[in-house]
Formats: C-alpha cells, structure tokens, sequence
C-alpha cells in the first residue's frame, strides 16, 4: 500500500496556529495516530514540506 497520497488538485490554507500560509500537496498514511497533511511552506525566500494535523481553509471567495 502506497502511503502517500499526492493530491491531483492541491490548495492554499493557513496554518491554524500561526496563520502562516501553507499549501496542501498530499496525505501521509504512515503515522499510526491516523492520516496527516503533507503541505508546503514558503517563508523568507524558502520553501519546505511539512506533516500537519490540520489546516484553516478560508471561506469560499476569499483567498487564503
């Protein structure tokens, strides 16, 4: 069983804690407390994955 999961349609969120922008490129399986987001990062000119728990997605018509 493959355990990751790429998402065909990725999407902007924010970081529930910090309000950091993130975008959500898969799902990781492997964790044996249950599935966890796999996201991107971008801070200060760099970019990084990241394994979260959950994300704030933005009402629709408002960008993350």
């Amino acid at each position: 069983m493959n355990e990751v999961i790429p998402l065909q349609t990725q999407f902007t969120a924010r970081d529930p804690d910090s309000g950091a922008p993130l975008t959500v490129v898969g799902v990781d399986l492997s964790s044996a407390f249950g599935p966890k987001l796999i996201v991107l990062r971008t801070e200060g000119g760099f970019t990084w994955p990241d394994v979260v728990e959950q994300v704030k997605r933005p009402p629709p018509g408002n960008p993350a």
